[in-house]
C-alpha cells in the first residue's frame, strides 16, 4: 500500500507544473474524436433517462406551470392569511406603496404602482361587474395588474375577472387550467420520476453499510478474523489464482471507468473554461451596450424640458393656423352674402317693381367667390393641413408631454444604470471564479481520481493480502482484512457521491428543458417590465416598446416637418383677379336710365299745373280741378325736392300725398295714365306714384355710391386679411424649419442613436451558447461521471 501511495504522490507531483497550462496534455487519450464519441454516448444516456421518466414537451410544460403555481402560492401565503381572506381581497390604501403586495389581492388604490390604469391614470374596469366588485369600484379602488394569481382583465364581455389557478374565488379558473392540487401532484410525479434513478445507488450504499457491519460481525464477533483456522499445508495455485484473477478483472474495469471519467471530466473542464471566457466577453459587451444606449437617453432626459420650452416660445402666436383657411373663406362668404345679386332700392324685385336696378358686377360674385375658394384650397389646402398637423403634433407629442417624457426616460436610465452596476460587479465575481477555477485544476482532477485510485489501492491491497495471506502465516491475513474495510468505505462513498451526482445531473437536465420554456417568455420569471425587455432581446423586437418608451419617443417618428413651396402655395390668383374686379367697380354698375327722372318730373309738373289741365281736359274738369301749381324742381342729391323752386320737401311722398289728397274728388275727372301694373288709381294716387318712383331713382343714385364704397372697403379688408395670413404662414413655416433643424440635431438625434444601439440579440446568442455548453455538454458529461462512479461501486 505504501508503494501505491508513493506512486500516486509522484504522479500528482509530475502533473503539478502543467496543471495551469493544459489539462488535455496530461491525458493523451483525450482528443476531439474520443470526446465527440463520449458526448454522443452521454447524450443518448441522458435522452434515454429523460424518456424513461416521461420527459416529453407536455411533461415539462406541465412541470413549468406547476412550479409557477407553487411559487405563486408561496408568495400569496407570505402574510399567513386564512383561505377565506382571498375572495375580493383589497390592499388598504393606507399601506406603504413600496410594500410587496401578495398576488392574491385583487384591488389596490388607484395611486398604487400595481393598479391597472390607462395612460391618463384612470382605472380600467369591467363594463358590467358583479355587485361586490362594483362596490369596490365605487370606493375608488382599481383592479390589480395581471400577475401569477390574476389573469388579464377582459373588459368587453367578461362578467367577472378569472383567476389563474385559484378555486376559492367567485369566478372559477378556465376549465383547462391547472389548479394548486394538480400542481402539487405534478411536482410529486416529477420527484418520483427522479427518485427512480437516484434510489439505486442509495439503496446499494445502504446495503454496503449493512454488509460492512455484517462482515465485522462475522469476522470479529464470530472469532473468524486474524487468520484463524488457516490451512496449514498452504493453498494451491487454483485457490490463489482465482481470487487474484477476479481482483485483476475488476481492477481493469475500474481503470476503464476511471479513464472514461477523466474523459468526461476533461470535456467539462474545457466547457467551463470556455464558459468563463464567454461570460467575461458577454458581460463586457453588455457593459458597452448599456453605455451606448444610456448616453443618448441621458442627454434626452436632461434636455427635453428646455427644448420643449424653447419650441413653445417659438410657436407663440401660431394659433391662427388651427383655423386654417376657414377665416379667409368665411370672409369671402360674408362678402358674397353682402354683395351677391344686390338690387337698389333694397328689397325690390326685378320685373315686378317699376324701379328696381340690379348691380351688374354682383350677379357673378358667387361664381367668383367659389372660384377663389377652390383655388385657395387647391393651392394651399394641403400645405395648411400639413402646418396644422405639424404644430399639433409638436404640442401634443413634445411640448405638452415633456414632463412625462423626462420621467419615463429617467426610469429607463435608472434601470439601465442598475444593469450597468450589476454587470460591473458580475465582472469582478466572474474574474475571481475564473482565477479560482484555473488554480484548482489539480485539486479538481485529484477529486475525480481519488475514488478510482482509492479503489485500485484497495484491489492492490487485496491482491497483496491474497498473495501473502493465503499462507500459514496468519498475521499476514490482516492485510486482506484491511482491504475489505477500505473497500467497504470506498463503496459507501462511491454510491453516496454517485447518487448526488445523478440527482444533480437529472435536475440540471430538467432545468435545461425548463429554460427552453422560460426563454420563450421571461415575464413570468422577471416580471412584466424586465421580462418584456429580455423578450425583446430574444425575439429581436424593439426595446422602445419593451421599455414602454413608444409614446415618449413618438415625436421622433410621428413628427414630420416637411419643407413647403410657399411661392406656389400662397399664390391666390383667383382671389387677386376677383379683388381687382371689385376695386375697379364704380356706381356705373347700377345702370340707371338718365331720362327717367326728367320725364317723371315733367309729368309731375304737368299734372299739377292748372294751365296744363285746362289745355288737356274738358272745361268742366278744369273748372273743378283747381290745383295748386307744384312747380317741382330737383336741385341736388341731398335736398332734391323743391316746391315752387324754393321750399324744400322733407318727405316728398308724404308731403305730396297730403298736399293733393283734397283734390281727389275735384280732380277725379282728370284723365291720366294708369298706375303701375295697369291698375286704376285716383288723381292723388297717380301723383304719389310718380313721386315715389322719382324718390326711388334719387335713392338709387345715393345708395349706389354708398354700396360701392362699402364693397371697396370690404375687399380691401379681405386683401389685408389675406396678406396677413400669408405672412403668418410664411413665418410659421420658417419657424417649423428652424425647429426641425434643432430637433434633428438634438432630441431626434438622441432617439436615432438609441434606436441604432438598442439591438441586444447578442444576449440571446450568448444565452444559446451557455445553453449548448451547460445542457449539451456539461450536463451529459456530469451524468456520465455519476454513472461511472456507480459502475465503480458495482465493480
Amino acid at each position: 500500500m505504501r508503494r501505491a501511495l508513493v506512486f500516486f504522490s509522484a504522479t500528482v507531483a509530475a502533473l503539478r507544473p502543467r496543471a495551469l497550462t493544459s489539462e488535455k496534455d496530461m491525458m493523451p487519450f483525450v482528443n476531439n474524436a474520443s470526446a465527440s464519441a463520449a458526448m454522443d454516448v452521454g447524450h443518448n444516456v441522458l435522452r434515454t433517462i429523460t424518456t424513461l421518466r416521461g420527459g416529453d414537451p407536455a411533461f415539462y410544460a406541465s412541470l413549468y406551470t406547476a412550479l409557477q403555481i407553487t411559487y405563486c402560492d408561496y408568495l400569496s401565503n407570505t402574510d399567513h392569511h386564512a383561505p377565506g381572506d382571498e375572495p375580493l381581497a383589497t390592499w388598504p390604501s393606507s399601506m406603504h406603496s413600496e410594500m410587496a403586495v401578495p398576488p392574491y389581492y385583487r384591488f389596490v388604490a388607484s395611486s398604487h404602482p400595481n393598479a391597472l390604469v390607462d395612460e391618463n391614470g384612470d382605472c380600467l374596469r369591467l363594463v358590467s361587474p358583479p355587485a361586490a366588485v362594483a362596490t369596490q369600484y365605487e370606493r375608488g379602488y382599481c383592479e390589480v395588474i395581471a400577475n401569477c394569481y390574476w389573469s388579464t382583465l377582459q373588459f368587453d364581455d367578461a362578467h367577472d375577472r378569472v383567476p389563474v389557478y385559484a378555486t376559492n374565488q367567485a369566478a372559477a379558473p378556465p376549465s383547462d387550467a391547472m389548479t394548486l392540487p394538480q400542481a402539487t401532484a405534478t411536482l410529486q410525479k416529477w420527484a418520483q420520476s427522479a427518485a427512480y434513478f437516484v434510489a439505486p445507488p442509495i439503496i446499494l450504499g445502504v446495503l454496503c453499510f449493512l454488509g460492512c457491519l455484517f462482515f465485522l460481525l462475522c469476522r470479529c464477533c464470530c472469532n473468524r478474523c486474524g487468520g484463524r483456522n488457516a490451512k496449514p499445508s498452504g493453498y494451491s495455485r487454483m485457490e490463489r489464482g482465482v481470487p487474484i484473477a477476479f481482483f485483476l478483472v475488476f481492477a481493469g474495469a475500474i481503470a476503464g471507468v476511471a479513464i472514461a471519467s477523466l474523459l468526461y471530466y476533461n470535456v467539462i473542464t474545457n466547457e467551463i473554461g470556455s464558459l468563463f471566457t464567454t461570460t467575461v466577453t458577454t458581460i463586457s459587451g453588455l457593459v458597452s451596450w448599456v453605455h451606448s444606449i444610456a448616453a443618448p437617453l441621458v442627454h434626452l432626459r436632461d434636455t427635453v424640458v428646455n427644448s420643449a420650452d424653447a419650441i413653445s416660445v417659438k410657436l407663440n402666436n401660431s394659433d391662427f393656423i388651427a383655423d386654417g383657411l376657414n377665416g379667409l373663406v368665411h370672409r369671402l362668404e360674408a362678402f358674397e352674402n353682402q354683395t351677391y345679386n344686390v338690387v337698389l332700392p333694397r328689397g325690390c324685385v326685378v320685373g315686378t317693381d317699376l324701379i328696381c336696378i340690379p348691380c351688374d358686377v354682383c350677379t357673378s360674385i358667387n361664381v367668383q367667390v367659389s372660384d377663389a375658394v377652390s383655388q385657395m384650397e387647391s393651392a394651399a389646402g394641403s400645405g395648411i393641413a400639413t402646418l396644422q398637423s405639424t404644430r399639433s403634433s409638436l404640442l401634443s407629442l413634445l411640448v405638452n408631454s415633456k414632463d412625462t417624457i423626462k420621467s419615463t426616460v429617467n426610469n429607463v436610465v435608472v434601470g439601465v444604470g442598475l444593469l450597468s452596476d450589476m454587470a460591473g460587479n458580475a465582472t469582478l465575481h466572474v474574474d475571481t471564479y475564473s482565477n479560482t477555477w484555473q488554480h484548482q485544476s489539480l485539486a479538481r482532477q485529484a477529486g475525480i481520481l481519488v475514488l478510482f485510485v482509492f479503489s485500485i489501492v484497495v484491489i492492490a491491497v487485496g491482491v497483496i493480502g491474497i498473495c501473502f495471506g493465503l499462507t500459514p502465516l496468519r498475521c499476514l491475513a490482516i492485510i486482506l482484512h484491511i482491504a475489505y474495510l477500505l473497500g467497504f468505505i470506498t463503496l459507501l462513498l462511491t454510491f453516496i457521491i454517485s447518487a448526488v451526482f445523478i440527482a444533480v445531473s437529472i435536475l440540471m437536465g430538467d432545468v435545461c428543458q425548463l429554460t427552453l420554456l422560460v426563454a420563450q417568455d421571461w415575464t413570468p420569471i422577471l416580471g412584466h417590465s424586465s421580462g418584456r425587455g429580455l423578450n425583446a432581446c430574444f425575439q429581436n423586437q424593439s426595446l422602445i416598446d419593451a421599455m414602454g418608451l413608444q409614446s415618449s419617443l413618438a415625436f421622433a417618428n410621428n413628427l414630420t416637418i416637411p419643407s413647403l413651396n410657399l411661392s406656389s402655395m400662397l399664390q391666390f390668383t383667383s382671389l387677386d383677379a376677383f379683388a381687382e374686379t371689385i376695386l375697379a367697380t364704380n356706381t356705373s354698375t347700377f345702370q340707371v336710365d338718365p331720362t327717367l327722372l326728367p320725364t317723371f318730373l315733367s309729368v309731375l309738373n304737368n299734372f299739377t299745373s292748372q294751365s296744363y289741365i285746362a289745355s288737356t281736359q274738358t272745361a268742366a274738369v278744369a273748372a273743378t280741378c283747381d290745383v295748386n301749381d307744384g312747380n317741382f324742381a330737383l336741385q341736388n342729391p341731398t335736398t332734391p325736392w323743391l316746391l315752387h323752386g324754393s321750399t324744400a320737401l322733407t318727405d316728398p311722398v308724404e308731403d305730396v300725398a297730403s298736399m293733393y289728397l283734397p283734390y281727389r274728388n275735384p280732380c277725379a275727372g282728370v284723365l291720366h295714365p294708369v298706375c303701375g301694373h295697369n291698375t286704376l288709381c285716383p288723381y292723388d294716387g297717380f301723383l304719389v306714384e310718380i313721386v315715389s318712383n322719382m324718390s326711388a331713382l334719387v335713392r338709387v343714385t345715393a345708395d349706389a355710391k354708398t354700396f360701392v364704397d362699402d364693397m371697396h372697403v370690404s375687399m380691401l379688408q379681405l386683401e389685408n386679411a389675406t396678406s396677413t395670413f400669408s405672412g403668418q404662414v410664411t413665418n410659421l413655416s420658417s419657424t417649423l424649419n428652424e425647429i426641425r433643424e434643432v430637433l434633428q440635431a438634438s432630441l431626434i438625434s438622441d432617439v436615432r442613436a438609441f434606436e441604432k444601439s438598442m439591438n441586444c440579440t447578442f444576449v440571446a446568442r450568448d444565452y444559446n451558447r451557455f445553453y449548448v455548453a451547460l445542457c449539451g455538454t456539461v450536463t451529459p458529461a456530469l451524468l456520465m461521471i455519476s454513472l461511472c462512479l456507480f459502475l465503480l461501486g458495482l465493480f
